[in-house]
């Protein structure tokens, strides 16, 4: 239900009044313990089916600790494949856990600055609401691109198009660098199995959702205006170029 609600209506999936948060200690507390519930489960929906697909799964060298031991005993388990997999779930949750953070900072930083903000809890609830079905939509796309062969066209596709956008940003510089492992050359479109090409529409109906919400997550959460939502989307749009940008400066003077 929660998940159909988000794609159906994404205004009222992540809308929250600021008079909800200017209640009294109590009840802001049991939002605040609702809001890591609901992000914990976001988490645990992302990664649970990539760790059990083998995303992440490597060869441990450290020995599990007794409490695994002791847990993998009396789940029937044995103990260095459950230590594995308790591994490869923590790897797969922090791609998403970095990402909320990203998201918050690039989002607050625009409200902030578009002097629109109603507070950092409105953005943490916003962001909540956002990376735990459309962010970690888009992951789940990018991770099934890369480990299936038979969508190998596309994810060639997406990796092409991030290889053209970095060194389109490294052009703007002036910068004689190159890619690490060369660019990545987007490969004909014929080619795309009808796999490829459903995972490619979700991939950017994903992507379009997750705009959408933070920009909704602006006009209702932080009673923003228009353009005010608008210049928060276009800030997190323009952040992956500051990004290479900052990268780029900072391979510079190292290499100075």
């Amino acid at each position: 239900m929660l998940i159909m609600r988000a794609f159906m209506s994404p205004g009222a999936y992540i809308g929250e009044q600021s008079s909800m948060y200017e209640r009294d200690l109590r009840f802001r507390a049991w939002k605040a313990v609702r809001l890591i519930g609901l992000y914990v489960l976001g988490i645990v929906l992302y990664s649970l089916p990539l760790t059990y697909a083998g995303v992440g799964a490597s060869a441990t060298r450290s020995d599990p600790y007794p409490v695994v031991v002791d847990a993998a005993t009396t789940l029937g388990w044995e103990p260095g494949e459950l230590w594995t997999f308790l591994i490869a779930f923590a790897e797969n949750s922090v791609f998403l856990i970095v990402g909320s953070v990203l998201v918050f900072v690039v989002m607050h930083a625009a409200v902030i600055l578009l002097r629109t903000s109603n507070g950092p809890l409105q953005t943490v609830h916003t962001v909540v609401y956002v990376t735990g079905v459309y962010l970690a939509a888009i992951y789940s796309v990018v991770w099934t691109l890369s480990i299936v062969d038979s969508v190998e066209v596309a994810d060639q596709i997406v990796l092409g198009v991030q290889s053209l956008f970095v060194d389109w940003v490294v052009g703007l510089t002036g910068a004689d660098l190159e890619l690490l492992g060369g660019t990545t050359t987007i490969p004909n479109a014929t080619a795309l199995t009808p796999m490829g090409r459903l995972l490619l529409v979700g991939l950017m109906v994903s992507v379009l959702y997750f705009l959408y919400s933070i920009y909704m997550g602006v006009r209702i959460n932080h009673n923003g205006s228009r353009s005010a939502a608008l210049g928060a989307v276009t800030f997190v749009i323009v952040s992956p170029a500051l990004y290479v940008l900052g990268s780029v400066l900072f391979t510079i003077v190292t290499n100075s």
